[in-house]
């Protein structure tokens, strides 16, 4: 029986818990906390769960027996992640009724900045039980005068949110731009990730055929992420803050150009827990250009015949045998320094953009004269002719060559009625002759 002695009703003289009266029995609340890394949860995070955490009993009766949060719980002193809290409670109502007692995690209690994956619950020697719903425990039946163990066992990841980069083309984009894009592939990078492996998560047609299954970033914390043709790439776990997405590759297509600023290529943003933020890239095309070269030679004396030799650069690049993109005609060859043509001969540029420049240089006109035009309107005159590539499609430069031969006579400088007065000459003479005769 109970002993009364100075001040104290009941005196337990022992190292062992004290046991509980008669008609009652122990109810153990025991709480584990884990994180998805395998760490232990800092002094400060313990701290926080703690506070955050909270439990309430219930009897068979929907009464409140007990109330508590994670910081009137007592740490263990070995493993200060695992709290407990006891309750006497007794077994049966006034009339006999046994009672039936349930336990609810009331508040999880997350640290700032973590999230609660799991939870799980057990029952003394019993099977662990996943909760996706409220972590609660019940028709828990208590025995006479001993413990009944209920055991949660918590688990906390960071807290994360996901980045959605989505490649697109404006809306005006027409059908064969669209094909042409649907094939490119297309990179970003994203600075200050974490470390650690992620997994992309592509819109249907968007992922590359090389594309790894997880990326992880660099020393660096830089991490590369591609998108085929027109779509998107979702990646989840990041963790809360600032990132710089920049499309470090953006390649022109078959017949079409990029002409997105590099500035335009570039974008920040915030990553907030639990959300889901999206950036958009649009790239802006232009269809490649062309320009044909041709040779025109006039005059009296103009030499049709002759292969007139040419040098060309695009921008800084020399055009010559076994350059891109450039073919010769009727009339034309290729060389190790450029390019020759005689008269109605030509040569074509394609995959020009409208910010290269073309300089052509006529290196052996003779006695010819040079000029220049540019889709029949007059161009400079002299050997070299520099320009912007057209944008007005088709382009065609003609170098025209021109030759004649003045006539002693003053009367005229053209070669042509110079012979004409030579034939009269002769037929006079003839005619005189046969008067003679």
């Amino acid at each position: 029986g109970l002993k009364r002695g100075n001040l104290i009703d009941r005196v337990w003289f022992s190292t062992d818990p004290v046991p509980p009266a008669a008609g009652s029995g122990i109810l153990r609340v025991t709480k584990t906390l884990l994180k998805t890394d395998g760490t232990a949860l800092t002094d400060a995070e313990l701290i926080q769960a703690k506070e955050n955490l909270h439990f309430t009993v219930v009897n068979s009766d929907r009464q409140i027996v007990g109330d508590f949060s994670g910081s009137t719980m007592q740490a263990d002193s070995i493993n200060p992640n695992v709290l407990q809290y006891t309750l006497e409670l007794p077994l049966a109502d006034s009339s006999g009724n046994t009672y039936n007692y349930a336990v609810t995690e009331t508040a999880r209690g997350e640290p700032t900045g973590y999230d609660c994956t799991l939870v799980r619950t057990v029952k003394d020697g019993g099977m662990w039980t996943d909760v996706t719903d409220t972590p609660i425990h019940s028709g828990i039946a208590l025995t006479a005068q001993a413990a009944t163990n209920i055991q949660f066992e918590n688990t906390y990841a960071r807290a994360t949110g996901s980045l959605t980069i989505t490649k697109q083309l404006p809306d005006d984009a027409d059908d064969a731009l669209q094909a042409d894009f649907a094939e490119t592939v297309n990179t970003f990078t994203i600075a200050s990730v974490a470390a650690g492996s992620y997994t992309p998560q592509y819109s249907a047609g968007a992922r590359p055929a090389d594309a790894p299954a997880a990326v992880s970033p660099d020393s660096n914390g830089r991490l590369t992420l591609s998108i085929k043709g027109a779509g998107s790439v979702t990646l989840s776990g990041l963790a809360p803050a600032s990132y710089t997405v920049t499309e470090s590759a953006a390649p022109d297509l078959t017949n079409y150009y990029l002409t997105t600023p590099t500035a335009d290529r570039t974008q920040s943003l915030d990553v907030t827990a639990g959300g889901t933020v999206e950036v958009h890239f649009t790239n802006t095309y232009e269809p490649y250009l062309s320009v044909t070269i041709t040779k025109k030679v006039v005059g009296d004396m103009g030499d049709t015949t002759k292969n007139f030799s040419f040098t060309a650069t695009l921008d800084t690049t020399q055009i010559r045998q076994g350059s891109a993109y450039t073919t010769a005609g009727d009339g034309a060859a290729l060389t190790d320094t450029g390019f020759t043509l005689r008269s109605g001969g030509s040569v074509t540029l394609t995959h020009l953009r409208a910010d290269q420049t073309l300089t052509l240089t006529e290196t052996d006109p003779g006695d010819h004269t040079v000029s220049w035009q540019l889709n029949g309107d007059d161009g400079p005159t002299g050997a070299t002719c520099t320009l912007q590539v057209p944008r007005a499609q088709p382009a065609e430069i003609t170098c025209i060559n021109t030759r004649n031969v003045g006539i002693p006579t003053g009367l005229h400088t053209g070669a042509s009625p110079y012979l004409a007065l030579v034939g009269l000459c002769w037929l006079g003479w003839r005619l005189l002759r046969r008067r003679e005769v």
